[in-house]
């Protein structure tokens, strides 16, 4: 409601100011008679001059006043088949507009919204100032005029109202700054899409009834957050939940999330994971670069290390209580600092350092959220990406010496530990490798055997 609200206000003031009236679809081909078209905000009627030109009294009273100028332009990042063959059945008069190619190598990249569920319509006003001489003659944007569609499109970035992300290319990763905040609000599944995994660990076909979202208020009570409710899975199964896709891909310098979980104690759930890939049918095709996951006992929050090994994080929430986590990343070193604030005091000192999954990973291009079981229920209150290109360099110092003194008091535990079960004579794994006899063949453990049956032979047993 808020955003035809806002559409409304901007086609008023695009009409009454003599405007350009810019809709930005971005990668997408965006279905708007079916999604924003309406008799309220957005009639259908103002895509076609002559039709609006009879509307809009109607449409905003007879006070108001249709100013000349105002035209109507659409610019999208998509190829020239897709728009021929899509848009005439997405966009109401498309018939009568004037089509211009900006740049003929641009490669097939739509992605065809069918009730428009998929793709938020970014859109804004833009005043493209009328241009003079000859140029004014061949006419508006609306008209045809390249040069003024160019810098429309040129534009855009200034013209959006909701910018996912913003800055500048540098290779195949955008390195700009900017702060993403979900938090599941009117049209957050205009963003967010199910899957993409579609058959379980054992190749067979998923379920799709099994794996629910919606958003609700939880924890019951005054403490009640608005979240969204992520419920079920397939078992050992990854990415069957939902998933983002970043056009271009991003390098975040900070990943936080609220969240809280429910589940079997020895299975991982409420994974948040980022892929340098769009799927590829499994994470290591589809390079993971950070998975961080609960275990509901054991392992508590971890993240997934590149040599396979789990890195704790903290101990797992409460399945009625919600708490966040941060992730820093180091792009330069390929490291993930993880840390948790379960009780609102803010974050404790982070333990160590974790390194990517794939240090092949230059930058995310998709974030998965999902559990591997059936039964599992996680709930994501918010989910926030900054991407601060003036980040400054994280300081590792002193939590490789924290980790340092960590593994050496382990190390001194398990120590103690052997030298107990040695002398109270124990057959454990860590003294197997203690040889015995003239030349070292036998372990500990061997060479009592072969002492217990020399010793019963001797005596006739």
């Amino acid at each position: 409601r808020e955003l035809k609200d806002e559409m409304k206000k901007a086609l008023m003031e695009a009409s009454e100011g003599g405007h350009i009236l810019h809709l930005n679809f971005g990668p997408h081909a965006v279905n708007l008679k079916d999604l924003f078209c309406d008799e309220e905000s957005f009639p259908a009627e103002l895509f076609s001059p002559s039709d609006w030109a009879v509307k809009f009294v109607e449409f905003a009273g007879a006070e108001h006043t249709l100013v000349d100028g105002f035209q109507v332009v659409i610019t999208a990042l998509l190829s020239k088949q897709c728009v021929d063959e899509k848009f005439t059945s997405l966009i109401p008069d498309f018939e009568n507009f004037c089509l211009i190619l900006l740049d003929p190598q641009l490669e097939e990249s739509a992605e065809v919204i069918g009730t428009g569920r998929r793709a938020a319509l970014q859109f804004s006003r833009s005043c493209v100032p009328e241009q003079e001489g000859d140029d004014a003659e061949a006419g508006s944007v609306a008209r045809g005029s390249p040069s003024a569609a160019a810098r429309a499109l040129r534009e855009k970035e200034a013209a959006l109202k909701l910018r996912k992300y913003g800055g500048a290319h540098e290779g195949d990763a955008f390195c700009g700054s900017f702060e993403f905040k979900e938090e599941w609000g009117e049209f957050w599944d205009l963003r967010w899409k199910r899957g993409p995994c579609e058959t379980d660990d054992k190749g067979k076909a998923i379920n799709k009834a099994l794996i629910n979202v919606k958003t609700c208020k939880y924890p019951i009570g005054k403490d009640a957050q608005h979240c969204l409710e992520l419920m079920g899975g397939s078992n050992y199964t990854h990415c069957t939940g939902l998933y983002l896709n970043f056009d271009p891909v991003i390098r975040p310098t900070e990943v936080e999330f609220c969240y809280t979980v429910q589940g079997k104690a020895d299975m991982s759930n409420a994974y948040i994971t980022f892929t340098g890939k769009r799927w590829q049918g499994n994470l290591p095709g589809s390079v993971a670069g950070i998975t961080c996951c609960t275990y509901q006992k054991g392992g508590g929050v971890v993240l997934s290390a590149g040599s396979g090994q789990l890195v704790s994080l903290g101990n797992a929430p409460k399945y009625d209580k919600l708490i966040k986590c941060r992730l820093s990343i180091d792009w330069n070193r390929k490291i993930v600092i993880g840390t948790t604030d379960k009780d609102g005091k803010g974050y404790p000192a982070a333990r160590q350092t974790t390194p990517f999954r794939d240090d092949q990973c230059e930058g995310f291009a998709t974030l998965y959220i999902y559990n591997t079981e059936v039964q599992a229920t996680a709930w994501y209150n918010w989910i926030r990406i900054v991407q601060d290109e003036n980040a400054a360099v994280i300081d590792t110092k002193a939590m490789d010496a924290r980790a340092e003194l960590q593994r050496n008091i382990d190390k001194r535990e398990y120590d103690k530990a052997v030298a107990s079960d040695m002398a109270h004579g124990m057959k454990m794994g860590a003294i197997s490798a203690t040889t015995h006899g003239p030349d070292g063949e036998q372990n500990l453990a061997e060479a009592q055997a072969m002492s217990f049956a020399s010793a019963a032979g001797a005596q006739g047993l």
